[in-house]
């Protein structure tokens, strides 16, 4: 009886770490669409313009007065 429950236990590891990486596959072909275009897809490349510097400027100064304002008043 005590081969089989560490038999059992094994087993139980081995099949629940074999789903969650089939799960995690299965994420990465979806995000990735694959086979749903004839060539392979590439990450675009991140570009910056002037309103994403001044919302985190915005961002930044609203936060500091914010936590001046908890702090002073």
């Amino acid at each position: 009886g005590h081969r089989f429950k560490r038999w059992q236990r094994y087993i139980f590891t081995i099949l629940v770490n074999g789903l969650r990486k089939a799960e995690t596959t299965a994420l990465a072909m979806d995000c990735r669409a694959f086979g749903a275009a004839p060539r392979r897809t590439y990450v675009k490349d991140v570009v910056f313009h002037w309103g994403d510097l001044s919302l985190l400027v915005l961002t930044f100064g609203i936060s500091l007065s914010l936590i001046l304002i908890e702090r002073l008043g």
